[in-house]
């Protein structure tokens, strides 16, 4: 394989490099211009950071565009035959020269507080994972109308979830568009898997949550996402040979991911499609390249919800071929996924610690931090309460977690239960009733106390 070449930084103003800025890119030379002239107004002190442009088999004219570009600050450019977004990233790290690397895509553009939150997130806990906020354009390309706001929903929707109070991080959460970690970790985690066409973030994901390194998100950390719109049929394809190799990987991620929905009720649409991908996949490409040409119809007629039925179908086929091709035949597809439910059921990540609330949430909480454990038993007054069970892919267990638990329907209800026989048992008098509406009255008053 050819190597990465890497043209020499220019002198740095002063001082040293603190912060890497590392951006792969291919075919993206304006967007990656507009990224550049971003960078050059961060309210960070430009002379303490470094930008590496991993030129990733472009022949776009964004070599030339970088080396004739007056940054700054210092700029490095590596070129490399194409390669894909996980060697890129690993060759831009290995070009860098900071000890905090922060992963930026090449169509988000940073608004000015982005370096100096990331800096600030790291200060804070040290040796995490900081994911900043890539605020969707309302111009994303390669999308229609329809399309173009179904990803913008979606992809607030992930944002929104990590910044709920008590959000427990998956795998999922590493997005590696906006993201910041200490260079010896990355190096100590081996980098990117490059062997994975998408989903290489995820992965990397994994492995560091199974190391105990902590993610955090910095919504200060904000950039403009300019790319993205509708999951066209090429990526999602490549989505779904990528879930297989995350699950060769992790075994115990198999039953989270989409491929694991094989067996769930379906639009009668979208279940042809996904027996024609794994029986008649020639067949199949003709039939999904003609249902796609009618979403722009109904798109037009605004008959959003047959497009929404038809858009989910040919996006479900695509990637049903990608598992098909990846994995092989149903069958081959059905021992893939006993594999990880074996696995999943053999290793709970060790026993849970028994947690009793009668001794108050604080307490509660302490317990949780200091043991860290994968799963918790809940207990009031020894009665059982229920379980925060293990999640594989998942951060153990902290004490910000349990408040958002016990709001939950199932265990708000047995924690009334519990506290009403104990305090009933202490009284010497029998249960008063209580009813499941109460329930979550009743445990959204304890959590908030």
């Amino acid at each position: 394989m050819t190597q990465p070449t890497a043209s020499p930084p220019p002198a740095p103003s002063g001082g040293h490099h603190e912060v890497s800025v590392v951006i792969p890119t291919r075919e993206r030379r304006e967007t990656l211009g507009a990224t550049l002239d971003a960078l050059g107004e961060q309210r960070f002190p430009l002379e303490r950071l470094e930008v590496v442009v991993v030129a990733d088999g472009c022949t776009d004219g964004t070599p030339a565009m970088v080396r004739g570009y007056r940054a700054p600050f210092a700029l490095r450019l590596v070129e490399q035959p194409a390669g894909g977004a996980a060697r890129a990233r690993n060759a831009g790290a290995a070009a860098a020269s900071a000890p905090l690397l922060l992963f930026l895509d090449d169509d988000v553009v940073p608004a000015p507080g982005l370096v100096a939150a990331h800096v600030r997130a790291q200060a804070r806990a040290p040796g995490c994972v900081a994911m900043g906020y890539s605020r969707p354009s309302a111009n994303a390309d390669g999308a229609g109308g329809d399309a173009r706001a179904l990803w913008r929903q979606r992809w607030e929707d992930r944002f929104r979830t990590m910044a709920a109070t008590g959000h427990r991080f998956t795998y999922r959460d590493l997005l590696s568009g906006n993201v910041s970690i200490a260079a010896p970790l990355f190096a100590a985690a081996g980098g990117f898997d490059e062997e994975m066409e998408c989903r290489e973030d995820a992965e990397l994901g994994a492995r560091l949550l199974a190391a105990g390194v902590s993610f955090v998100y910095e919504p200060a950390a904000a950039g403009e996402h300019r790319g993205g719109g509708a999951a066209a049929a090429p990526r999602r394809r490549i989505e779904g040979r990528g879930d297989v190799r995350l699950g060769l990987r992790h075994a115990e991620l198999r039953p989270g991911l989409e491929l694991a929905r094989v067996e769930e009720r379906a639009e009668p649409l979208a279940r042809s499609l996904r027996a024609v991908a794994f029986g008649a996949p020639r067949l199949g490409d003709v039939a999904a390249g003609a249902l796609a040409r009618w979403l722009g119809v109904l798109e037009r007629l605004g008959a959003r919800r047959r497009w929404q039925r038809l858009h989910a179908a040919v996006g479900g086929y695509w990637y049903w071929r990608g598992v098909a091709e990846q994995v092989g035949g149903r069958r081959a597809l059905a021992e893939f996924l006993h594999g990880g439910a074996a696995v999943v059921a053999g290793d709970r990540g060790g026993p849970p610690l028994d947690v009793d609330l009668e001794d108050g949430l604080p307490q509660a909480e302490r317990a949780l931090d200091a043991a860290r454990p994968a799963s918790a038993r809940l207990r009031y007054a020894g009665r059982a309460v229920g379980e925060i069970p293990p999640l594989p892919g998942a951060e153990r267990l902290r004490g910000a977690h349990l408040r958002p638990a016990l709001v939950g329907e199932a265990l708000a209800w047995r924690l009334l239960m519990a506290m009403t026989f104990a305090r009933a048992a202490a009284a010497g008098g029998a249960s008063p009733r209580a009813t499941p509406a109460a329930a979550g009255t009743r445990a959204t008053s304890l959590v908030a106390d």
